[in-house]
């Protein structure tokens, strides 16, 4: 009937691959609830129809994906189980682990009033899709042998995060993610004094990379860099170009540093870029590739071929610590092979969760948000506690990379509490014990 259709905004779009509705010939997804019951709410879709009583069975994806791959199997049978029962605690707690991790921020980057919050959510972004990409290194499917309601919930916002990636930042799930390792015909080989280590205090997720630099005794071979804690505009000279990123100064030559809202910062604990000499944590990205993408610390830098050997946080901790092992050894092992798929489980689980709720409490943009937020962090933060009611490390005899995680995110959580909640984590004992 209508080859185009005229949105809200004014503008015409193509009708091609829409289907009219059939069943109650309505105009509006309104129009069907306002059939049921005419109080106000929000209009959603997926809506599930029964065409004989005329109303809503359901309009929650997650019950509707559920209520069809159970209730029609007498009718079509069907090698597919979304949801096997067998499986489906741990469906459960992916699904409100990694899988609301990565969808969370997704929607984050989305409704980001502006560039710092739009940064922010995107390092969360990062960070869950380096720990997916690991789960995934040995499995086609994340859960089990076959497709899962997991599965088809990752795709769907991942297709949408990769397109969104693409036109915001030249970008897309392919980032740098390579390894150091300890041979010498590696592309990225270990040897003294050829790596550096870009970092953020401010930054839980650098701080991580830093962590594990210190702990496996590796601050002689590989050299460091820390930005100072405050945005800057990284092209204060083009009023086209709004991006706030990490700015590097030199406390021996500048005692202060002005951010870019005009106040004044103390340069104490800085470190200087003394590789590259640049201002800017973009600028080390735009000597690799000029397109837009986030401008992220951590960077591992190979000083040799001046490229970045890898953005991601998680992917820093593990190469660390594995790949300088025949030039430092070390007693401590962030990620002990026996212990990997438990560290991967408590990583994609509790870990997930916890710093997902601190940075919900971080971006929410109302008291309600907010509130929601810090109760999950509390519930988080009780979990925690009960585990480390009868051990001092959440995995094994020693410190691997769940407590790293946990501490530079407990941290942080807990000024953030201070701060805001007139409150402090030392009430859950066994966190802070």
């Amino acid at each position: 009937v209508d080859a185009t259709f005229t949105g809200a905004n004014g503008k015409s779009y193509p009708t091609d691959g829409c289907i009219p509705d059939t069943i109650n010939h309505v105009r509006f997804v309104r129009d069907l609830y306002e059939r049921v019951d005419p109080a106000p709410r929000r209009y959603t879709v997926p809506v599930l129809w029964d065409k004989k009583k005329g109303t809503i069975v359901s309009e929650e994806s997650a019950d509707i994906v559920r209520t069809l791959n159970t209730g029609f199997r007498q009718l079509v049978s069907s090698d597919v189980d979304l949801v096997p029962v067998a499986l489906e605690a741990e469906l459960n707690a992916v699904n409100d682990g990694i899988v609301a991790e990565v969808g969370g921020a997704y929607y984050k980057t989305l409704l980001a009033s502006d560039d710092a919050a739009k940064k922010a959510a995107f390092a969360v972004v990062d960070d869950a899709l380096a720990r997916l990409n690991d789960i995934l290194a040995t499995r086609r499917f994340f859960i089990g042998k076959g497709i899962t309601e997991v599965d088809i919930r990752l795709f769907h916002t991942l297709i949408r995060l990769d397109s969104s990636l693409t036109p915001a930042y030249k970008d897309t799930l392919t980032k740098h993610a390579n390894v150091v390792a300890p041979r010498a015909d590696a592309e990225f080989p270990a040897e003294k004094d050829r790596y550096h280590l870009y970092v953020a205090y401010a930054c839980p997720f650098a701080c991580r990379a830093l962590s594990a630099r210190n702990l496996l005794g590796l601050e002689d071979l590989i050299s460091l860099s820390v930005v100072h804690p405050v945005f800057q505009k990284t092209r204060p000279d083009d009023p086209t170009d709004s991006h706030l990123g990490w700015t590097f100064v030199d406390p021996a030559v500048d005692a202060t540093f002005t951010g870019a809202n005009g106040k004044s910062y103390s340069t104490d604990g800085c470190i200087p870029d003394t590789i590259n000499h640049v201002r800017f944590v973009r600028d080390l990205y735009e000597r690799v590739d000029p397109a837009p993408r986030p401008y992220s610390v951590p960077v591992l830098w190979d000083k040799k071929k001046g490229t970045i050997v890898s953005g991601e946080s998680a992917d820093i901790v593990r190469t660390l610590n594995t790949g300088f092992r025949q030039l430092v050894s070390s007693d401590v092992d962030l990620v002990p092979v026996a212990l990997e798929a438990e560290l991967n489980a408590a990583n994609n689980g509790i870990v997930a969760e916890i710093s997902g709720a601190y940075f919900k409490t971080l971006l929410a943009s109302d008291d309600a948000g907010k509130k929601a937020a810090f109760a999950l962090v509390d519930d988080g933060l009780a979990r925690l506690n009960d585990i480390l009611a009868t051990r001092r490390f959440f995995i094994g005899k020693g410190i691997t990379e769940v407590d790293i995680r946990l501490f530079h995110t407990l941290i942080r959580l807990d000024s953030s509490l201070a701060s805001s909640h007139k409150d402090t984590i030392t009430k859950h004992a066994n966190v802070v014990a």
